[in-house]
């Protein structure tokens, strides 16, 4: 029998209703997934906010020196490589002595503290976020987690020496427990020269400041750090909204 192709009438099948709902099921997953990316600083209204500063203790400051880059170096021969080495043998015994210094005047203060309450303090000031009262639920909730901080000394050949702090700052609503706003923070400035450590210059000040110079300088930095964080997180409240 011959069968006439022109003559066969395909069946055109609708789609299944389960079908076309499984379709406008993740049509809105994806449109929905486009709109999770709005920035929550932009949805939040900070009008009359009250806010908490936790700071749980920072880890005693460090100084770091990276001298034994420079005391291998001596097995290159050269005359520099073996001054280099000599530098670097002087400035880790001054760092030594600076190191027992930084470690008892840390022992009578608290840096995330210090801090903590300069980023309560300028914020009521700057952001117009009131410090929660006593025994009152707060609407915000900013946590700070010190990772590291001290001061570096760089190599020989570099003479550098830094202020350095990690940290993680991360702003919660504390109604909702969302995270408003996320950021780690990493901190590094020079200290030569610097209006905050006009006391401290090279490797050889800082073995000899005293406990109570190194305490001022922590008071400095702690402030400085405070400062750094509600200027970002001004900005980015400001960048949202706008």
């Amino acid at each position: 029998m011959l069968i006439n192709k022109s003559s066969i009438v395909y069946n055109q099948r609708r789609p299944a209703p389960s079908f076309v709902i499984l379709l406008l099921v993740l049509v809105y997953a994806l449109l929905s997934s486009g709109c999770a990316g709005v920035n929550p600083l932009q949805e939040y209204d900070f009008t009359d906010a009250t806010m908490v500063v936790e700071a749980p203790v920072a880890p005693k400051p460090s100084i770091v020196t990276n001298s034994e880059y420079d005391i291998l170096d001596v097995f290159e021969g050269s005359a520099e490589s073996i001054f280099r080495a000599t530098t670097a043998v002087v400035k880790e015994t001054q760092a030594h002595k600076a190191r027992k210094r930084i470690k008892h005047a840390a022992e009578d203060l608290d840096v995330s503290m210090l801090i903590a309450e300069g980023i309560a303090e300028r914020a009521d000031r700057y952001l117009g976020f009131a410090p929660a009262t006593k025994g009152e639920y707060p609407d915000l909730v900013l946590r700070l987690d010190i990772a590291k901080h001290g001061l570096y000394s760089g190599p020989a050949f570099d003479g550098r020496t830094e202020f350095f702090l990690d940290a993680h700052v991360k702003l919660i609503d504390d109604y909702t427990g969302e995270a408003l706003w996320d950021k780690d923070v990493s901190i590094v400035e020079p200290i030569s020269d610097h209006f905050l450590f006009s006391n401290i210059l090279t490797s050889k000040e800082l073995s000899d400041m005293s406990e109570a110079e190194m305490q001022d300088a922590l008071y400095r930095i702690s402030d400085y750090t405070a400062d750094y964080v509600v200027r970002v997180l001004r900005r980015e409240i400001h960048r949202a909204q706008r």
